[in-house]
Parts: C-alpha cells; sequence; structure tokens
C-alpha cells in the first residue's frame, strides 16, 4: 500500500497550527505503529490494501501535499 501513516501524522501536525500538543502526535504514532504492526503480523495489510481502492489513497496523499503547499506558501509570505 502506498500511503506512509508516520509521513501522514508529521504532515498534520506540521500544518494544524499548534492545535495539537506533543501527546497527541506521540500517542498518534504508537497507535499508529501498533496497528501497522498487527496488520503486518495477520496479513491483514493485505485485506486493507484490497479493500481500499488506490485512488482512495492518492487522494489522501494529494490532500497532505496540498496541506504541505498551503502552509509553505502561507509561511513564504510571512517572512518575505
Amino acid at each position: 500500500m502506498p500511503f506512509q501513516p508516520m509521513k501522514a501524522i508529521a504532515t498534520v501536525a506540521l500544518t494544524s497550527e499548534g492545535a495539537l500538543n506533543a501527546q497527541s502526535i506521540t500517542c498518534a504514532g504508537i497507535l499508529t505503529a501498533a496497528t501497522v504492526m498487527i496488520l503486518g503480523l495477520t496479513r491483514g495489510i493485505e485485506w486493507l490494501h484490497w479493500l481500499i481502492p488506490l485512488p482512495v489513497v492518492f487522494g489522501i496523499q494529494v490532500g497532505l501535499g496540498m496541506r504541505m503547499i498551503h502552509k509553505g506558501v502561507k509561511l513564504a509570505q510571512k517572512s518575505g
């Protein structure tokens, strides 16, 4: 599955403008790691890959990328 959940957490943390505290981000990382480990050990990731169509995964990737672009433009405008 071409979706990287830890990068998604980092993107949301960077672009949420202080809405998430360190405990929330840490908890999200731990729960995501545990979920991915369980899915990997039980081969549930294969079922999940079959269940979720690739356009949905690509949509998530594009959405996260757009959030990063938006944040970058805001930072560039603020500094310049």
